[in-house]
């Protein structure tokens, strides 16, 4: 079991993570609410396997390099929703751009993010 811990903002961020790994047995959603420094806290609190928090203009937010600088085996999936695309980061490679992304595709990515 994978867990995904997604920050709560923007909604329809959160709603295309929700609908992506529903009925996926595999991936367990988790909710982070607040601020960056709360999300952070969160990772260690539930054990996150992955973090979700949203880009626009393929552009990670600051908070993925703090977020691999404390835990550098995390992987930050960085979701632009209205885009259809996501950048994939881990402490051990570069970013990965993944375009064209439909509910079935994002349930994959963040599938493999984790592994």
């Amino acid at each position: 079991m994978s867990r995904i811990l997604v920050a709560d903002r923007p909604s329809p961020m959160v709603d295309a993570v929700r609908a992506a790994i529903s009925g996926e047995s595999d991936l367990e959603l988790d909710l982070a609410f607040g601020t960056d420094v709360e999300l952070m806290l969160c990772v260690a609190e539930v054990g996150a396997d992955l973090v979700v928090v949203s880009m626009s203009d393929r552009t990670a937010p600051p908070l993925v390099e703090r977020l691999l600088d404390e835990h550098p085996g995390l992987t930050v999936v960085a979701l632009d929703v209205n885009r259809a695309e996501a950048l994939v980061q881990t402490v051990a490679a570069d970013a990965d751009l993944i375009e064209h992304l439909s509910g079935r595709r994002l349930a994959d990515v963040l599938r493999s993010a984790t592994r």
